[in-house]
């Protein structure tokens, strides 16, 4: 079922956020480096194109999750970010195969075979996917030389997931179906592509965290909660684009709105509730466990809290969104609120009641 949102009006809300803001002195020269870096390997297939990806400003969002990274290795993370935009708008939204789901996984199979073995791999790529191809290349021969061969996979994997969950949701959209809330998310946590970048933030810090500690329980579940989050503000915010390109009608509001049959205000006010839930779980679990970390992995814990607000600057004053803000924001200080509307685990999502387990405060990353 399709809610009728034909004409609807989007209205961001305001945020609560209990979490300081930060940005990367760099982040003006990062991103002047990555524009280049884009044209180099013609990312962008003409100018309507690169100015799409040029309002995206992934390298102030990059910049915001990690003020204290050396430069070099930001600026490897925040190349990675454009490329991530320019695959999704550029041939799996706007264009290209996202529209031919048939198309898509066997072709960003190929592409996906780069980020396994960079060194080495010719696949057979559609002509439209060379230069990301290309690209693709050049940044996994970069994380070679500043990471170690776990490192490599690590960021790898997450890229394997973003395209399988991707193209669950390219299906729904060819079928003209909505997902419930639970599938949705589900597919929604990977496809965004947060989890490629969040995964990267001690490569990024000039460090190698413990396999057994990144990959323990609580610590797995603040970085999910971290990329859960980052996926609900966007929907918020980037509603009224979505609406405005008519492409995409799922958002969490939409299928909040399908799923329930509520009015589509209504179902927003229960988006924020949502939000509010999983920001206050991902609080309470990362000032239990964050104290008693060693250095390294209080920084990666550091900046997956610090990914959340950053996400939210960044949005508000990307031109991505802003330029399709129906109510222009007079003052980012004036989109914070105090008040928290977190509620009980959601039954609905029973793929995450895993981060409400009480036995996370007590197990050791």
């Amino acid at each position: 079922m399709k809610p009728d949102h034909a004409r609807m009006d989007y209205h961001i809300p305001a945020f609560y956020c209990p979490i300081e803001s930060a940005i990367h002195p760099a982040h003006h020269r990062v991103e002047q480096r990555a524009f280049a870096w884009i044209n180099t390997f013609h990312l962008a297939a003409d100018p309507p194109a690169f100015l799409n990806l040029a309002e995206t400003r992934a390298a102030e969002f990059i910049s915001r999750i990690i003020p204290r990274a050396d430069e070099a290795r930001l600026q490897l993370l925040a190349d990675y970010a454009y490329w991530l935009w320019a695959v999704d708008d550029g041939y799996c939204d706007l264009t290209g195969i996202g529209h031919a789901p048939a198309a898509f996984l066997p072709a960003m199979a190929q592409l996906c075979r780069i980020a396994e073995a960079p060194h080495r791999t010719l696949p057979e790529l559609p002509e439209q996917l060379a230069p990301a191809g290309a690209a693709l290349r050049d940044l996994f021969e970069r994380i070679r030389t500043h990471g170690t061969p776990a490192q490599l996979r690590r960021w790898a994997l997450p890229l394997h997931g973003g395209v399988l969950y991707a193209g669950a949701q390219i299906t729904y959209r060819g079928a003209g179906t909505m997902p419930s809330p639970n599938t949705y998310l589900t597919a929604r946590l990977h496809a965004s592509g947060d989890i490629c970048v969040l995964q990267c933030i001690d490569l990024v810090h000039g460090t190698e965290l413990d396999p057994s500690a990144v990959e323990s329980p609580p610590v797995r579940a603040l970085l999910e909660m971290a990329a859960m989050m980052i996926a609900l503000d966007n929907d918020l915010i980037g509603a009224q684009m979505e609406e405005d390109r008519a492409f995409n009608e799922q958002n969490i509001i939409t299928v909040l709105a399908a799923c329930t049959g509520l009015p589509v205000q209504q179902a927003l006010r229960r988006a924020v509730e949502l939000r509010d839930t999983v920001i206050n779980r991902f609080l309470e679990l990362y000032q239990a466990i964050a104290p008693r970390t060693e250095p390294d992995l209080r920084w990666y814990l550091d900046d997956l809290r610090h990914s959340i607000r950053a996400n939210i600057e960044w949005a508000l004053n990307a031109p991505r969104y802003a330029k399709h803000f129906r109510h222009p924001i007079v003052s980012i200080d004036r989109m914070w609120t105090t008040t928290c509307t977190a509620q009980d685990p959601p039954a609905y999502l029973p793929s995450f009641a895993w981060w409400w387990e009480p036995s996370l405060e007590k197990a050791g990353p």
